[in-house]
């Protein structure tokens, strides 16, 4: 929601629960269609957001679109990524991996990473 009031031109959301993929859809949806009045921050209508119930290393990017062996697809690749994949012990929720994966396969080389760096502290 954030990126698409910002003025993202199209927004992908990852929700590996499906009960909260559905809120997720119902409520940006409902926030995004024309009818609700709500504007980006350059006072044009926010863009529609596409919700995938599934971790992102499923998703895969092909022009095509979706297909029976492809279901949740990017039309294209992403300048941004957006994470909250973020526990208290950073590493708990498989953060790292996920975002290697998605700066492999979903990102294009110069895309920017919402939080760009996280700090670990330890004491023995």
């Amino acid at each position: 929601m954030l990126a698409a009031r910002a003025g993202a031109a199209k927004v992908y959301a990852c929700e590996m629960f499906d009960q909260m993929a559905a809120i997720a859809r119902h409520v940006t949806s409902a926030s995004t269609a024309p009818e609700s009045g709500v504007r980006n921050v350059f006072g044009e209508p926010m863009c529609n957001i596409t919700v995938f119930p599934c971790k992102s290393s499923e998703v895969t990017v092909h022009e095509d679109g979706p297909s029976a062996s492809a279901p949740h697809v990017m039309l294209e690749k992403a300048d941004m990524v957006v994470s909250e994949i973020l526990d208290s012990a950073l590493l708990g929720e498989a953060v790292l991996p996920s975002l290697y994966d998605a700066f492999t396969r979903l990102l294009v080389p110069d895309a920017v990473s919402v939080p760009q760096c996280a700090t670990i502290y330890a004491q023995v």
